[in-house]
């Protein structure tokens, strides 16, 4: 698999726990790079975070609630997927 992992990246808030708010694609699913695929809750604000790549999301590493910290991997997309 040519995987690309989404890390959560640096939002300003330094080593803060960041919460993982709603997943916006599923496992299985077509995602294109770019395309917002996870919210999360950083401070007062919900940040859309895009995948890195396009492919198939085919693992999802922290779940909805989850709090995660910069550089944490949230989730795995598969870019030799067919996207469909």
């Amino acid at each position: 698999m040519s995987g690309r992992t989404l890390k959560l990246p640096d939002l300003g808030f330094g080593q803060q726990p960041i919460r993982v708010s709603l997943w916006l694609a599923d496992c299985g699913e077509s995602v294109l790079l770019g395309d917002p695929i996870v919210e999360v809750l950083a401070g007062p604000a919900v940040v859309d975070l895009p995948a890195p790549a396009s492919g198939v999301l085919v693992e999802i590493l922290a779940e909805e609630d989850d709090l995660v910290r910069p550089g944490q991997p949230l989730a795995v997309i598969d870019c030799r997927e067919r996207l469909t």
